[in-house]
């Protein structure tokens, strides 16, 4: 007599391995999606301290995090913004290609805020018809923070930042 699998027996081992399957597929989908989630908003790395605020700041030192920038975000969270250091110090140039969110652009020199550009709008066409925001002059440091924040924070022209590491 020969043993033969039930088709009840059957549909259970089929839906076991579909069930098996999809979990991996969905595995495979969604992995690289929170890895990009990561890239794109990480952790605070440095903060600085106004008026009795934390602002917490994402830090861009390389040059593909300073070309990425906060490009392809739909916002920062609230007491948040992003740190860009400038080594060795100099005149800098920003555009606000691929940001979907105006922002304020706080240029630092020597733990001082050098200019505030308030409420810069995002670029909506071609990144060639871009305009182009000069800091006026060397600095060592510039910060990104949502649009009036710098006003929010009394943060002007003269105002003294102290960048810190976080622990």
């Amino acid at each position: 007599m020969a043993l033969q699998n039930s088709p009840a027996r059957m549909d259970k081992n089929l839906l076991i391995a579909c069930s098996i399957l999809a979990l991996g597929i969905g595995w495979l989908v969604l992995m690289p999606l929170g890895q990009w989630h990561d890239t794109r908003n990480p952790s605070p790395t440095h903060y600085f301290e106004i008026n009795g605020k934390q602002i917490l700041l994402e830090t861009a030192v390389t040059d593909q995090e300073k070309r990425q920038g906060l490009k392809g975000r739909n916002s920062l969270p609230v007491n948040r913004g992003m740190l860009f250091t400038v080594n060795p110090e100099q005149d800098v140039q920003l555009w606000m290609a691929g940001v979907r969110f105006p922002l304020d652009m706080v240029f630092v020199h020597n733990e001082k805020v050098s200019a505030v550009l308030s409420d810069v709008p995002p670029c909506t066409t071609s990144p060639a018809d871009c305009p182009i925001y000069a800091s006026g002059g060397m600095v060592d440091s510039v910060i990104e923070l949502a649009a009036g924040t710098a006003e929010s924070l009394s943060l002007a022209e003269g105002s003294t930042i102290k960048i810190f590491e976080l622990d």
